[in-house]
């Protein structure tokens, strides 16, 4: 009898380190479970940032293939057309002339939105584009160190602050202009408030997109700067439009 006791205590002990050993591993099989959720969320994560950095990139990149393009369809007007386009599709096929002309081989998306949803900036009379700047308002990744025909990028807040226009001749003389750091202004979609000067335009201190503020000297008030049309006391500076700088 007594041995027959000693066995059921035996196989007693037995279950119940049995037992504890399934708790533990258990334990332990959830806590491998967990360690892999971090790691794949982690991974996840990382796989999104560097995503997002890929986009950024190809979004620089679309961006200066727009300017590259309004600059090559201002510096390629024929004489008494305008120097900039009423449309994107203008900048793939130049309507000015007889044959074809490509200024851009096609209207790009958006990396960073997916979508052609291109937010426009326009002139001041809203007719034709100066520019163009995304429609996200995710904030960019990259803030800093940028490429000089990207200067003024530095430390925007959202991509749609990432304006892009024509990279025009400089002025002899006068300091390259960057897009500002306080947005644009709504006119039939968004102008930028500095943007380059043409050839032959002046403007004074403290002015916006062209508005010659001065009320003495040989600044008229309230001229305007385009990028195309004649040159009059008060009126409309011309980019390669037959008028001469206002000494």
């Amino acid at each position: 009898m007594k041995s027959i006791g000693r066995r059921k205590r035996s196989l007693r002990a037995v279950g119940q380190a049995r037992s504890r050993q399934g708790g533990y591993a258990y334990l332990a099989l959830l806590i491998l479970i967990a360690v892999i959720g971090v790691v794949a969320a982690g991974s996840a994560q990382l796989g999104e940032v560097y995503q997002r950095r890929m986009a950024e990139k190809e979004l620089l990149f679309v961006g200066g293939e727009f300017q590259r393009a309004l600059s090559s369809y201002a510096s390629q007007t024929p004489v008494g057309q305008l120097t900039q386009p009423h449309t994107l599709d203008d900048l793939v096929h130049d309507p000015r002339y007889p044959n074809p002309v490509h200024h851009l081989r096609k209207v790009y998306a958006d990396p960073i939105t997916g979508k052609t949803d291109w937010v426009l900036v326009m002139s001041l009379d809203g007719q034709t584009i100066v520019g163009i700047h995304s429609a996200s308002k995710a904030h960019p990744i990259q803030i800093a160190q940028f490429p000089v025909e990207f200067q003024g990028f530095e430390d925007r807040l959202t991509y749609a602050q990432w304006i892009f226009v024509a990279q025009l001749p400089q002025v002899p003389g006068q300091a390259p202009v960057s897009v500002p750091s306080s947005g644009v202004v709504p006119n039939n979609g968004s102008v930028p408030l500095n943007p380059p000067l043409p050839p032959g335009g002046t403007t004074s201190a403290g002015s916006g997109f062209g508005l010659e503020g001065s009320t003495g000297g040989n600044s008229s008030s309230g001229g305007i700067t385009g990028f195309g049309g004649n040159t009059s006391s008060g009126g409309l500076t011309g980019f390669g439009g037959g008028a001469s700088p206002r000494e």
